[in-house]
């Protein structure tokens, strides 16, 4: 395995260890290209510390982001490809 494998690995690791942004992962896992406001109703966190939160998760790799545009912008949150790998080995032990 190359050193830039194993750095990529150790961020997405790095993402999970928070409980606030496991949960966050975990519902938008179960619940792809779910809504910002819909996200932060589910796991019931203020809408700031889930921006953050969720800025984390995407610098690590495992979350990515589209905007539609219908009479505004609206995010959707899907897991990776690589997060959902993760996700998998974590549960499987």
């Amino acid at each position: 395995m190359k050193t830039t494998q194993i750095l990529s690995e150790l961020r997405m690791y790095t993402g999970l260890d928070n409980e606030s942004r496991l949960r966050t992962y975990l519902a938008l896992s179960e619940t792809p290209g779910i809504g910002f406001n819909e996200l932060a109703r589910k796991i019931r966190l203020a809408k700031g510390l889930l921006a953050y939160h969720l800025g984390v998760l995407k610098a690590a790799g495992l979350v990515e982001v589209t905007y539609d545009r219908m009479s505004k912008k609206t995010s959707r949150y899907y897991p990776t490809r690589e997060g959902k790998k993760l996700l998998r080995r974590l549960v499987s032990k």
